[in-house]
Order: structure tokens, then sequence, then C-alpha cells
């Protein structure tokens, strides 16, 4: 099984700060037919935008590719839980992300772990896999 997580939110505590930091997780039974959808969907989109970037951002899609997306999840995944925590301690993220790998490691036989990241700083995604404790 494959485990996909993602937050909403962010870990900032400012007055622009959300007030809620979210992870998300998907199960899925087989990573490489995601991976397939997924990336056949994004080559699909960026040969009719090249402005497109090379991943998707909820927030920025319009409704047809968010569909698009919402069809391959509903079709191929097994699970769904979130945690969401009201911020009040600068370990939000960290905080968050380990309770729900331990939810993963408890109570699903999960063999790989990918968290998704946006470091706007370096404008890249990060990428983990495979955590330790699984």
């Amino acid at each position: 099984m494959f485990a996909y997580i993602d937050e909403s939110g962010d870990t900032g505590r400012t007055a622009k700060s959300s007030k809620y930091f979210i992870l998300t997780c998907l199960i899925f039974n087989d990573d490489k037919i995601i991976k397939h959808k997924i990336k056949k969907l994004r080559n699909k989109i960026i040969k009719s935008d090249k402005k497109h970037a090379h991943y998707f951002h909820s927030f920025k899609e319009d409704d047809k590719t968010r569909d698009s997306l919402i069809k391959i999840i509903n079709d191929y995944s097994v699970g769904l839980f979130y945690i969401a925590l009201k911020k009040k301690n600068s370990g939000v993220y960290n905080e968050t992300l380990d309770k729900m790998l331990d939810i993963l490691e408890q109570e699903h036989n999960i063999e790989k772990v990918f968290v998704a990241s946006y470091d706007k700083r370096k404008n890249t995604i990060l990428k983990y896999k495979n955590d330790n404790r699984f």
C-alpha cells in the first residue's frame, strides 16, 4: 500500500497566517497506477498550457483539472483521513506529520509514504519516501 500526504494551511503565526494546519492522507493499493494516471493528466495539461506548473495545486487549478484529479482519487484510493490542528506552538508541521505517520504505522499496512511539501524559497516540491518507521 502507498500513502500520499499533503498539507493545507501554513505554519506561520502572523495576522495573515491560517488559523489551522491540516494534513490529509490518501491511501492507495498501487502507487504505480496513480503515478501513471497523474503523470498522464499532467502531460495532457502541459501540452495545452505550456505555462502550467509541473505539479498540481488545488486552488490554482481550473474546475476541469480538479474534477479529473478527484475522479482518479475516487477510482483508485482505498482510504482517506486527515488531521487538523489549531496552531498554537512552533512545531506544528512536525507534530502533525508525526501524528499522521503514527496512525499509518499503527492502523494501516503502508509500504511507501510520499509527503509533498512546497518550498517557496527554492520553488521545488519536497518529497520524502519510505519513512524509516515503515
